[in-house]
C-alpha cells in the first residue's frame, strides 16, 4: 500500500508534528513560521515527506536550505530521501546522514556530488572531489556492553569488505551516540595510534580509508542561526587481515 504524503501539522503549544512525530522548532533557533516557509520551498522543489518522524523530516529540511543559500542543486538529495521514505526509520536516517556529509564538504569548498542508490543496484552513495565514497550508519543496540572501539571493529568486519568493493572511501556516521560522547571516547585513541586526527572541519576523502562523522545540531546560544557542526576522525582497515592498519 503506498503511503501518504504526511504534512505538517502545528499544535497550540507551537510544536510541529509529522503524524505522531513532533518536534519543538525553537531548540534550532527558528521560528514555526521560519520553518513552514523552508518547508513550501522544499514541497514546491518535489519533497514529499511520508514517514512521521519529526526529527529527521524537519532536520534534513534545514540542512537543504543552508545547501540552497550554498547553491547547491538538492534535487537529488530530495529524490534519495522521497525514496527513503518508502521505507524505514533506517534509510531515512542514512538520507539525512547523506545530507549532513554532503553540506559539510560542500561548506569547506569540495566538489561534492550526490550518487543515485538503490538497495538493488549497490553502489557508492556519494564523490567528493572525484573519490567515491561509502556511507554507513552506526544505530545503538540494547546491548550496550563493549567499548567503543570493539564496536567499530566489528562494524567494519560487517560492512568495510562489501562496502570497498563500489567506493573507495567509507564514512561511518556515529550519530546514535551523543556528540559530545563519541568525541571523548574516541579522543582516548588518539593515544594508541587507533585512529588518526580529530578535527572539526572534514577530512579529505583518502583510498583505503574510514573516516568517523559525528554530526551535532546543539543550539548554540550565542548564535541566533542553525550551524550545524561536527567533528571528523578516520582509520586504517586492512579488509583482508581484518584489523586497524
Amino acid at each position: 500500500m503506498k503511503k501518504k504524503i504526511i504534512e505538517p501539522k502545528i499544535s497550540d503549544d507551537g510544536l510541529i508534528f509529522f503524524d505522531s512525530s513532533g518536534l519543538n522548532i525553537t531548540v534550532f533557533n527558528l521560528t514555526v513560521d521560519d520553518f513552514l516557509n523552508i518547508h513550501s520551498n522544499l514541497t514546491k522543489k518535489g519533497y514529499r515527506p511520508r514517514l512521521g518522524n519529526a526529527k529527521i523530516n524537519i532536520t534534513f529540511e534545514l540542512y537543504c536550505n543552508e545547501l540552497i543559500n550554498l547553491g547547491f542543486d538538492i534535487s537529488v538529495l530530495i529524490n534519495e530521501l522521497n525514496n527513503a521514505h518508502k521505507g524505514d526509520y533506517f534509510t531515512l536516517s542514512h538520507g539525512l546522514s547523506l545530507t549532513k556529509i554532503c553540506y559539510h564538504y560542500v561548506k569547506n569548498g569540495n566538489d561534492v556530488k550526490i550518487l543515485r542508490t538503490s538497495r538493488e543496484n549497490k553502489s557508492a552513495d556519494i564523490k567528493i572531489n572525484n573519490v567515491l565514497c561509502e556511507l554507513k550508519v552506526r544505530h545503538d543496540k540494547r546491548d550496550n556492553s563493549g567499548t567503543l572501539h570493539e564496536h567499530l571493529i566489528s562494524a567494519l568486519e560487517n560492512r568495510a569488505q562489501t562496502a570497498f568493493e563500489h567506493a573507495d572511501c567509507l564514512f561511518i556516521d556515529l550519530s546514535s551516540h551523543f556528540h559530545t560522547w563519541n568525541y571523548h571516547r574516541i579522543k582516548t585513541y588518539l593515544n594508541e595510534k587507533k585512529i588518526y586526527n580529530i578535527s572539526n572541519r572534514p577530512i579529505d576523502p583518502v583510498k583505503d580509508y574510514c573516516i568517523l562523522f559525528s554530526p551535532d545540531n546543539a543550539l548554540d546560544r550565542n548564535n541566533p542561526e542553525f550551524i550545524p557542526k561536527a567533528y571528523w576522525g578516520y582509520i586504517k582497515w586492512d579488509p583482508i587481515l581484518r584489523k586497524l592498519g
